[in-house]
């Protein structure tokens, strides 16, 4: 009776220590912003930003980030190219490759994946990728970014439980381009002191496209110093601009 009453004892003792331990285990294997990176770059993505989750937001509370990612300007095109909703004939092929990736990847993490093509409402991606820092509002009020300049595309987003902080860069990069040839490149003149004129720009790209937008990418995205640093080839450009007129 007495060793029986020295197992239990042992036992109890185990479980409280084992339950002891759990909490230390599990902020062991929490991710970092170098973890999440790597992940992107596997499924032939990048982290845009990472922006801080408010009230808000409407998010569940336990996520604590968002981070904002993008395609890898590297690997993205030739990678998706091959994927069957590129190939396969459907509707919105960049959206539902997009939706297959990060929601896989969500459910890995136990994250919340979160799209800006979902709605309405729709989340409000752009001020999100402000609110990060890494992004900003260029004089075509559309997002700037150090790293794609005007050829910036959002596909998602991961709602995280990590507290991973901002992705703060250096200023707004518009503001030391002296020239903004963005302002002067658009052959319709659709942008201006406020806003963007989409039916102009779409009018122009279905009939007279004097300069070749539709094959070549819209012609003030190309013209920002920062895009033409970007890579992205012809073929992407187009792609994009098909799907803008649908």
């Amino acid at each position: 009776m007495q060793d029986h009453l020295v197992r239990r004892s042992d036992t109890a003792r185990d479980r409280m220590h084992r339950a002891k331990k759990r909490p230390q285990e599990s902020r062991s294997i929490r991710m970092t912003y170098d973890d999440f990176a790597r992940d992107a770059q596997t499924l032939n993505l990048n982290i845009v930003s990472i922006c801080e989750i408010l009230p808000e937001d409407n998010l569940p509370s336990k996520y604590k980030s968002l981070v904002l990612l993008g395609p890898d300007v590297q690997t993205f095109w030739p990678h998706f190219i091959n994927q069957l909703e590129y190939l396969d004939g459907g509707p919105d092929p960049l959206d539902r490759w997009s939706v297959r990736i990060i929601s896989g990847w969500a459910e890995t993490r136990k994250a919340k994946a979160v799209y800006p093509f979902n709605g309405p409402p729709y989340p409000p991606f752009y001020n999100w990728a402000l609110r990060s820092g890494s992004c900003h509002r260029s004089p075509l009020h559309m997002l700037v970014h150090q790293r794609n300049g005007l050829l910036l595309s959002l596909r998602g987003a991961l709602a995280v439980t990590e507290q991973l902080g901002q992705t703060i860069f250096d200023a707004p990069p518009c503001d030391s381009c002296l020239t903004k040839p963005c302002l002067q490149a658009c052959p319709v003149s659709a942008f201006d002191a406020i806003g963007y004129d989409a039916d102009m720009c779409q009018t122009h790209i279905s009939t007279n496209d004097s300069t070749n937008c539709l094959t070549t990418g819209c012609t003030a995205r190309h013209a920002c110093p920062i895009s033409q640093r970007a890579e992205r080839s012809a073929a992407q450009s187009a792609f994009h601009m098909r799907a803008f007129l649908k």
